[in-house]
């Protein structure tokens, strides 16, 4: 991979999780009174940053700098009150789904997986698991079936984990190395879903949070047991 590839996998890695920790603050904070975050997020509603009734939420591509700016300036106010606070979760959001969608998703397959690599080993550095839990899973097996594109009605069967859980799929036809499984999911505390992914070349599955993973799939080739 170029140096010049190498610099941007670290740089987006880096900002997932500067913004994602940042929203973790954030949401500890604003947990402590739900009923006030709930009226909060009603005032929100008239951000910029909240796409309107029928509006697309994502800037343009020649606008994403600018976009990204914005949200990363109201990261850095100081709070003053709760109403601070919920709009620095916001805008942390905000980036990080920019970053996904606007910057991340427009990359080769290759350059998104190094990114998200990267980004696994960031986030655990930042929390590590204990020894006792850390599993080098067995090597996917090769499939006996060829690759085939995903319907309409399997890609809406796998919003739910329980249907995605196990299958394996091919990030691309041109590319053996591509082979991935869906080994696990959890659920967390707010109710989001976290994926395990396990590539054939790698010794330990990566984590995507729901948004990711479809991205992924949406982007893969199916393996049908």
């Amino acid at each position: 991979m170029a140096s010049t590839a190498v610099d941007f996998v670290e740089d987006m890695a880096q900002k997932q999780i500067k913004y994602e920790t940042i929203f973790s603050e954030q949401a500890k904070v604003l947990r402590l009174d739900q009923p006030r975050l709930e009226a909060a997020m009603m005032d929100l509603q008239q951000s910029p940053l909240i796409a309107k009734h029928g509006q697309h939420w994502e800037p343009t591509q020649d606008n994403v700098d600018e976009y990204l700016a914005y949200c990363d300036g109201l990261c850095h106010i100081v709070s003053q009150d709760f109403d601070d606070h919920v709009k620095i979760l916001h805008a942390a959001h905000a980036a990080l789904m920019c970053i996904v969608t606007c910057q991340i998703a427009q990359q080769h397959d290759t350059v998104q997986m190094a990114i998200l690599k990267r980004h696994n080993e960031l986030v655990m550095s930042v929390h590590p698991l204990p020894p006792t839990q850390v599993n080098h899973e067995a090597p996917l097996s090769k499939p006996m079936v060829e690759p085939r594109h995903i319907t309409a009605e399997e890609l809406q069967l796998f919003q739910d984990p329980k249907n995605l859980h196990g299958k394996q799929f091919v990030l691309s036809a041109d590319d053996d190395s591509g082979l991935y499984e869906v080994i696990g999911y959890s659920r967390k505390r707010d109710k989001t879903v976290e994926y395990e992914v396990l590539f054939e070349e790698c010794g330990d599955p990566i984590l995507l949070n729901a948004k990711e993973m479809m991205a992924m799939v949406e982007d893969s080739l199916y393996l049908p047991a």
